[in-house]
């Protein structure tokens, strides 16, 4: 009989089979990228007022909008091609120079403009301290953008430790050591913006070194194909982030500063819980795409099955632990508590997700930007309409329930679409104790305060992991 460690550890090789070194040092660098991202929001959550720290969270998810509109996109052509050819170096070598270029005139443009229509666009907001932050910050739409595009080529050469290392833990290494700087020195607002653009600038310099090698020379023709392809997976993402993304402008235009600080603390720590899914997903999809280009529905539909339940457990595993430390980093940084009640309800979108982890796995790696596109459009729109009528009875609640619904209803729908096709997405077996879970984290919302939600919300999510675990990952004694 198999024992319950060696499960365990049959668990972890299966995440970092044909990944070296993925198990050591990519657990330590994914748990120091957890923790930089949470100490980063409470040292910039206690350097300013509450409302100018609203006004920061406001513009740098205008930027980072931006950034994955046009990184993602280009990112994902180099995706798709040098995927595809089992990470071909000169190939890649080749598009990322093309790439880049465009990048970076697109970003050149986007952050002129940004910066021309900064009183304007603080105007629309009725939020006069956006203006500064819009000029300050304005670099990191170029620089934010190139390092997307670099987080495409390693996802592309399956180089996920690399990835994490450039792309999450510098920049928040970088983040940590500048602002205890900004803060030594009094160096202000000024200060705090240059940190950030620098936080992505520097990382983005040192993968970009490696374009300069003598030993492949040239550019890879950039095809309409490839330029139509980008564009649909830019606007992808861009309508694809509900957290720190489409939300915290719905919250800019609905409810106030003071709102919006308490909102991004929230969704921040939200955001980091599907981050061992998305490690796994990116692991996932090169391999699902050599078996779309050449293997049979059954493999396909055997590797998104255990995709999605390693995607519940680790979904719930992660979000549980958040919340449960989460009373922690709100009294660290400041007067913060009532986030504790929105990072409760943001746990039931990622988890209505785990249910169908593989839908964009399979879309993008057939090919099918356009698809991508539709449903993260389709998605954004119920989000801000669903926002908008239920915002005057759920106040900041409205966001939440509106991305499950968005969740629910765009994902059940694709779903179905590709299970013409053979392709299963869905368990019913994965998908109501994630409802019943969900109807519980609602009634701890309604009934008791932040702290004790939190707490009880924490207990039952760990639950929900466990028996994930024991279900779907321990072996019977019978094998």
């Amino acid at each position: 009989m198999t024992t319950r460690l060696e499960a365990l550890k049959a668990l972890s090789l299966r995440y970092a089979k044909g990944n070296p070194g993925l198990v050591l040092f990519g657990t330590g660098a994914r748990a120091f990228a957890l923790g930089s991202q949470i100490v980063v929001l409470i040292i910039m959550s206690r350097m300013l007022p509450k409302a100018e720290f609203g006004d920061l969270m406001i513009v740098f998810t205008i930027y980072r909008l931006l950034n994955v509109a046009v990184g993602s996109g280009l990112g994902s052509v180099v995706l798709y091609h040098v995927g595809r050819s089992s990470g071909d170096h000169a190939l890649d070598i080749r598009l990322m120079r093309s790439v880049m270029v465009v990048g970076a005139v697109i970003g050149i443009v986007l952050a002129i403009v940004a910066v021309l229509a900064a009183p304007h666009i603080a105007a629309l907001f009725d939020k006069p301290g956006l203006e500064s932050w819009l000029v300050s910050l304005s670099p990191m739409v170029l620089f934010g953008s190139l390092l997307q595009i670099s987080a495409g080529s390693f996802d592309g050469r399956s180089e996920i430790t690399r990835s994490i290392v450039l792309t999450e833990l510098m920049p928040n290494l970088i983040r940590m050591v500048g602002f205890g700087l900004v803060a030594l020195l009094s160096l202000g607002a000024g200060g705090i913006s240059y940190v950030l653009w620098i936080a992505v600038a520097l990382p983005w310099c040192a993968d970009a070194m490696r374009l300069f090698t003598r030993s492949v020379r040239g550019f890879e023709p950039l095809k309409a194909w490839d330029m139509r392809y980008g564009a649909w997976l830019g606007i992808y993402p861009l309508a694809g982030q509900q957290l720190q993304g489409i939300d915290m402008l719905l919250v800019a235009a609905l409810f106030s500063s003071d709102v919006a600080a308490e909102y991004s603390i929230a969704s921040r720590l939200a955001a980091l819980y599907p981050f061992l899914v998305q490690i796994v997903t990116r692991i996932s999809t090169p391999k699902i795409g050599a078996i779309i280009r050449s293997g049979t529905i059954a493999e396909l539909n055997a590797s998104i099955h255990q995709l999605r339940i390693n995607a519940l457990f680790l979904t719930a595993a992660l979000t549980g632990a958040i919340i449960g430390i989460a009373p922690i980093i709100t009294t660290l940084s400041g007067d913060y508590h009532d986030a504790l009640s929105i990072m409760v309800a943001l746990a039931i979108p990622p988890l209505a997700r785990s249910s169908f982890a593989g839908i964009e796995i399979v879309l993008r790696m057939r090919g099918h930007g356009s698809a991508i596109a539709s449903v993260a459009i389709s998605s954004a729109f119920i989000l801000c309409l669903g926002s908008w009528l239920l915002y005057p009875y759920l106040g900041i609640y409205a966001l939440p329930a509106s991305m499950a619904i968005s969740a629910l209803v765009i994902n059940t729908l694709t779903a179905m679409i590709l299970h013409k096709g053979g392709v299963k997405i869905a368990d019913f077996y994965v998908i109501v104790p994630v409802a019943a879970v969900g109807a519980i984290l609602v009634g701890l919302i309604m009934l008791f305060p932040p702290l004790t939600a939190a707490f009880a919300a924490s207990g039952c999510l760990l639950l929900l992991a466990g028996i994930s675990f024991l279900k779907f990952h321990l072996p019977s004694r019978n094998r």
